[in-house]
């Protein structure tokens, strides 16, 4: 598994990355929390966060690359934090500084 997150980087979790071991964190307690329904809020939040690299990957940042999202989301422009760390609030605000980003590359 730590293979294929790191694209065979490395098969140690004491070689991953800050943002890897994040993910690696995540996976496994989604994985575990596996058959439970989320609350509304979660949904929303997971909908939100889709919305947010949805309009990044539109930018051309490979949202398939943890590391290229966060680094992109934690410059002060756009979030100042990674994706994860992002409140409903501030992922709307994310939304709307990206859609304005978009607008105006495309002018």
């Amino acid at each position: 598994m730590i293979l294929d997150l790191t694209k065979g980087r490395t098969d140690s979790t004491r070689d991953l990355t800050y943002y890897e071991g994040q993910y690696l964190s995540g996976y496994i307690q989604g994985a575990a929390h596996e058959n439970r329904d989320l609350t509304i809020g979660e949904r929303g939040i997971k909908r939100q966060r889709s919305g947010v690299l949805v309009r990044l990957q539109k930018l051309g940042i490979d949202t398939t690359d943890w590391d290229s999202v966060n680094t992109c989301l934690c410059d002060k422009r756009i979030a100042g934090k990674p994706l994860y760390k992002l409140d409903s609030e501030e992922l709307q605000a994310v939304i709307r500084r990206l859609e304005q980003i978009l607008k105006t590359r495309n002018q």
